[in-house]
């Protein structure tokens, strides 16, 4: 299959402001199946394009409003900035931590991007915004959730960010749906895989697939 590829400027957000500072290249590709396929096929070619592309495991969650469409509406707007390489099934989990609010819908999206964690970081919750999200309790109720969960095997502990997420080991919530894309991808300070967080955890029945897809 020929693909046809075009450089870009960065892609504004929803709302107008720069996905990304500096002006750096990117790939745009409106397709996601396309862009996944692009940088399966010729990973190396991306790279000999002076392009670096991590490959990120977000976690996606929302338990507000029409709860599915609000998980398609994020994933669409993921491919905007990046290329998505797979989808897990749909899970609807119980509320952790602040118990008395609606069950969740959760995913887990794995991406390849050339945006640095912070960049990822703003960018994630710049989107956020423009789907609707309000600021609300801590693990309070909200529209739609992103998270980093995993980031091409980087550790980093920053104030407004830490990689891997420092609750993954604990969350079914999180590691069910992680698994279904990178069951074999490794948490760099556990030094297990996530498919082993997942078995150590103990048995429960909060989590159950809803959907195979979206």
């Amino acid at each position: 299959m020929r693909l046809s590829l075009r450089f870009r400027p960065a892609p504004r957000g929803l709302n107008g402001r720069g996905a990304r500072q500096g002006g750096l290249r990117r790939i745009a590709l409106s397709n996601p199946k396309l862009a996944r396929d692009a940088v399966l096929e010729d990973g190396g070619a991306l790279q000999n394009w002076g392009v670096s592309m991590a490959i990120v495991y977000l976690g996606l969650g929302s338990n507000l409003g029409d709860r599915m469409s609000n998980l398609r509406r994020a994933v669409t707007a993921l491919a905007g900035f990046s290329a998505i390489e797979a989808c897990s099934r749909v899970y609807e989990t119980a509320p952790l931590y602040l118990t008395d609010q609606p069950a969740f819908l959760n995913m887990a999206v794995r991406i390849r991007t050339d945006l640095a964690p912070t960049e990822l970081l703003s960018t994630l919750k710049d989107l956020e915004r423009d789907l609707g999200r309000e600021a609300g309790l801590r693990w309070g109720p909200r529209l739609i959730d992103l998270d980093i969960l995993l980031y091409d095997g980087v550790v980093l502990s920053e104030e407004r960010l830490e990689i891997p997420h420092p609750r993954l080991a604990e969350r079914r919530f999180a590691l069910a749906p992680l698994a279904d894309i990178g069951a074999a991808a490794a948490h760099p300070l556990a030094r297990r895989t996530v498919a082993e967080l997942l078995a150590a955890l103990p048995a429960a029945d909060d989590v159950r697939v809803v959907a195979e897809g979206l």
